[in-house]
């Protein structure tokens, strides 16, 4: 492996440890990110993560269980930050808010 390699191995290792830190829905969404930045296409509400995507391997990927990942998911898409469509994770945009995004100084 080159030293580049070895540099970039180090990188998303110190990244992972740094995210284990983190709450379940916290990882969750970081995950979700990532994802969505290598897999993700434009979608009218945001962005599509192009992957069939189950909570198994969600859990796997943020280290923890199955069923506390489900309970996350719940949690995000009821605070509207995804959307689940068949097998695919749409990461949505945020509504803009009342003022419109000015910022109103």
């Amino acid at each position: 492996m080159t030293m580049l390699g070895w540099q970039r191995l180090a990188e998303t290792l110190f990244q992972k440890c740094a995210l284990m830190r983190l709450p379940l829905r916290d990882r969750l969404s970081s995950e979700l990110h990532v994802l969505a930045a290598d897999f993700g296409r434009p979608h009218p509400g945001g962005t599509v993560i192009d992957l069939p995507l189950r909570h198994g391997h969600l859990a796997r990927l943020v280290a923890a269980s199955r069923s506390n990942v489900c309970r996350a998911m719940h949690a995000i898409r009821d605070d509207g930050m995804v959307d689940v469509i068949g097998d695919r994770i749409v990461l949505l945009e945020p509504a803009p808010g009342p003022s419109g995004g000015a910022s109103g100084h």
